[in-house]
């Protein structure tokens, strides 16, 4: 009769908590349903891929969103100021995206109308983002709730996917489903006086990640216009999304010189390799196709002759982390220099997306360039223009 009693008091404790938490997240997304303007500063952070041992990245932001009630995939039209809250990065109004680069003073618009599967990845606020994982923790059958703490300032839920990896874009939910990517975590803060969420922390196999609110002000600007293409500045360059992406034709110049540090902090020259063939692969330790390349380098790198071939990968985002560059070199067995780039080297070889990789002649000359990594498709090229400019 006492275990009997026990288990009636257990099930009746989880229902409460279950009803409890089922409460809480339903007067969350009653508020964040309410947002028809909103105002916030944020910080981002995140982890190097594959490497969650602590945060690489930080980012401030400033957004500021109004309601577009025909947009059904991002739900507002925003202006985001990133790193310098000052300064413009990026602005959508479901119809354009214009994104600002103030170093070249200039902009890239992408028309939605053309390229209606970006709308799929585009960024998006806080409270967007927020909405679409509560609503589905709550009625997506997939989520294990709990209360992790309830003070009187702030309510902290734990929401965990234990037999899959889903991620939160705007009104989308996305299964992730690559092998290998069996789970994913949320934790979400509520701030008790509005009920809205102020922080995620999301937590997955391969990466971790956190954005938090500083300050917001809610339904503060209700007849705020926001229109991509009129806030392009008169002095700014225009180009369309896919032209302003595709790298400059280099085959037939030299390469340009440069002195960069490999992650084991030797110095190294493109120059004091010139006299053999040699194969420069711009990367990120993020990049997924970079990371298939890996193997396949390894092997062209122990397949032919040190003194006649070389390869030299160049990190192209993240900068002046040696001891996250040191844990992915000896993760994924990276055999070959891997340097340590910056914006100055990926200006100078108009890098716009990564991988991307150049043949050089053993005279300096650019002889091949190839976009993005396929096994089937890639190496057999790149083997090719190797062979010959060794012959």
């Amino acid at each position: 009769m006492k275990i009997i009693l026990t288990f009636l008091i257990l099930i009746i404790v989880f229902k409460a908590q279950g009803q409890e938490i089922k409460d809480i997240i339903e007067k969350s997304i009653a508020e964040i349903d309410k947002i028809e303007s909103f105002e916030y500063i944020e910080i981002s952070k995140g982890t190097a891929a594959f490497d969650t041992t602590e945060f690489v990245s930080e980012y401030l932001s400033k957004v500021i969103g109004v309601s577009n009630i025909q947009d059904t995939i991002i739900g507002y039209n925003y202006i985001s100021n990133w790193r310098d809250t000052s300064k413009v990065y990026s602005v959508y109004n479901f119809d354009y995206e214009v994104n600002f680069n103030w170093d070249s003073k200039s902009v890239e618009i992408i028309d939605y109308s053309e390229h209606l599967d970006l709308r799929l990845t585009n960024y998006a606020p806080f409270y967007v983002k927020a909405r679409t994982l509560l609503d589905f923790g709550l009625y997506g059958n997939q989520a294990k709730l709990n209360i992790e703490s309830n003070t009187n300032d702030t309510i902290v839920l734990f929401i965990n996917f234990p037999k899959n990896r889903y991620e939160f874009q705007g009104k989308i939910v996305s299964k992730q489903s690559r092998d290998g990517y069996a789970w994913s975590n949320y934790t979400v803060w509520i701030d008790k006086k509005s009920f809205l969420p102020v922080k995620i922390l999301r937590k997955n196999e391969y990466h971790k990640s956190i954005r938090e609110i500083l300050s917001y002000k809610i339904n503060s600007r209700p007849n705020y216009k926001i229109n991509a293409l009129e806030s392009i500045p008169e002095n700014f360059s225009i180009y369309e999304y896919g032209k302003s992406r595709k790298p400059s034709n280099l085959v037939g110049k030299a390469a340009p010189d440069f002195k960069l540090l490999s992650a084991t902090q030797d110095s190294i020259s493109l120059s004091d390799y010139f006299g053999k063939v040699v194969l420069i692969e711009f990367t990120s330790i993020g990049c997924g196709p970079c990371q298939l390349a890996i193997p396949e380098l390894d092997k062209l790198y122990s397949e032919y002759d040190k003194n006649k071939f070389e390869i030299l990968s160049v990190e192209s985002y993240l900068f002046n982390r040696n001891d996250v560059f040191q844990r992915y070199i000896t993760k994924k067995g990276i055999t070959y220099p891997f340097l340590v780039g910056n914006r100055e080297i990926t200006d100078l070889y108009k890098i716009f997306g990564v991988p991307y990789f150049l043949i050089i002649d053993k005279k300096g000359i650019i002889q091949g360039t190839y976009s993005g990594f396929t096994k089937e498709e890639t190496v057999p090229k790149i083997k090719k223009s190797i062979e010959i400019l060794l012959k």
